[in-house]
């Protein structure tokens, strides 16, 4: 599991938080006073005679891929056949096993109601609003072919619980999303509606420079959307706009002054091109786009401090950026604490936040201000924490400050 023990997501009026455990349990909580607590879990699967691979809130309700028979995900994987040991799985063909016993169902917290949606089938969940469709993404296959392979995605789309898929494609991404979001690139899950044709973020692989030992072309990460009729379109290359992998909160979806959906993410340096924040429509152009320099001078400038930064993500309306003080390094060490900083685009103001472990993983926002992180507060031995970050950006915009 990659990169820590949990994955969480809230509720989108922020009253309920539910985590899912790299051992295939879920619980769920009701947030309390200041959306920093929680009070007991509300619905733990803990003991039940399944395990859950996916989760994610649609409105008010709590989509799941619930897999039958199964108490744990470590029992069910035979990693020693990964690893080239002999060793016996009771479930077989773990995939096999998956098509024939997975579901998606729906859990209301308010009134405990739990249901089957889709009787026959599951994977990476993606959903928006109640009125948006619902995508499954599941499962991933390859195309031998003389100069390699290409690996695809099949898509579900369904117009609504419960019923019947309304479209099935193979996205061509060229890697695999069917391994659960412990494992894969991390990518916003919500479906978004844009002109009648609703999309959602990917992170696929294409073809850049030839190999120094060989002939055959890199393969390197680049942001994509799928669109539910079936188009998918890649945001950036791997010449020009190089896409900057394994960031916490990357890429991010925002919403953009016109009301409509964007999504970020940040490019790597490549030669004389200078680091970069680019916000893409789900159509190709470029919304917006913020350059850094070579080495960070503008923050460099605004804070005094003159480090590497590592970006963490970016505010719901696109318009700041969070960076963590790492140092003479590229991250965080593990049980150390680093200054986490917000940078307003627009106003080139930087104003600390908090003083804390390195943050490995962004789950979302409550209420738009609160964002929800892993942090490595203690040794690589240790399980890490998981909490909330205040960020004020609706009124510390204009604010300069600087830590004592």
């Amino acid at each position: 599991m990659q990169p820590g023990m949990l994955m969480l997501r809230a509720h989108a009026g922020g009253r309920f938080v539910a985590a899912l455990a790299a051992d295939g349990h879920m619980r769920v909580w009701r947030t309390g006073p200041g959306l920093t607590t929680l009070g007991v879990p509300l619905r733990t699967t803990w003991g039940d005679d399944y395990i859950v691979r996916d989760i994610e809130w649609r409105g008010g309700l709590l989509l799941y891929y619930r897999l039958a028979g199964v108490r744990d995900y470590d029992e069910f994987i035979d990693w020693g056949s990964f690893a080239g040991n002999s060793g016996t799985n009771p479930y077989g063909d773990y995939r096999k096993y998956e098509q024939a016993h997975a579901q998606t169902w729906a859990y209301d917290p308010e009134t405990g109601e739990d249901r089957v949606v889709v009787s026959e089938g599951s994977g990476d969940l993606h959903t928006g609003d109640e009125h948006e469709p619902f995508v499954i993404c599941n499962p991933t296959y390859r195309d031998e072919h003389v100069s390699g392979y290409t690996t695809r995605t099949h898509v579900a789309v369904y117009s609504a619980l419960g019923s019947p898929c309304t479209a099935r494609f193979d996205a061509p991404l060229g890697v695999a999303l069917d391994e659960g979001r412990f494992n894969g690139p991390v990518t916003p899950s919500r479906v978004v509606a844009h002109a009648s044709r609703p999309w959602f973020a990917a992170v696929g692989k294409v073809d850049g420079d030839r190999s120094q030992y060989g002939q055959r072309p890199r393969r390197e990460l680049a942001l994509a959307v799928i669109h539910t009729d079936g188009n998918t379109r890649f945001l950036t290359d791997a010449t020009l706009s190089l896409y900057w992998a394994n960031l916490p909160g990357f890429p991010a979806l925002v919403n953009t002054h016109d009301g409509d959906w964007g999504v970020a993410c940040m490019l790597r340096q490549h030669g004389n091109t200078p680091v970069r924040l680019a916000v893409y429509s789900p159509d190709g152009p470029k919304l917006a786009e913020h350059a850094f320099g070579l080495r960070w001078g503008c923050l460099t400038e605004a804070t005094g401090r003159k480090t590497n930064w590592r970006p963490i993500t970016v505010t719901p309306h696109g318009e700041s950026l969070l960076l963590q003080d790492t140092g003479a390094r590229d991250a965080v060490l593990p049980g150390e604490k680093a200054w986490v900083w917000m940078w307003d685009l627009q106003e080139q103001v930087a104003v600390p936040l908090a003083d804390i472990g390195g943050i490995t993983q962004c789950f979302g926002w409550l209420n738009d201000e609160y964002l929800m992180a892993e942090v490595q507060a203690k040794p690589s031995d240790q399980v890490p924490e998981y909490g909330v970050l205040h960020v004020p950006w609706k009124t510390l915009t204009d604010q300069r400050a600087r830590p004592q």
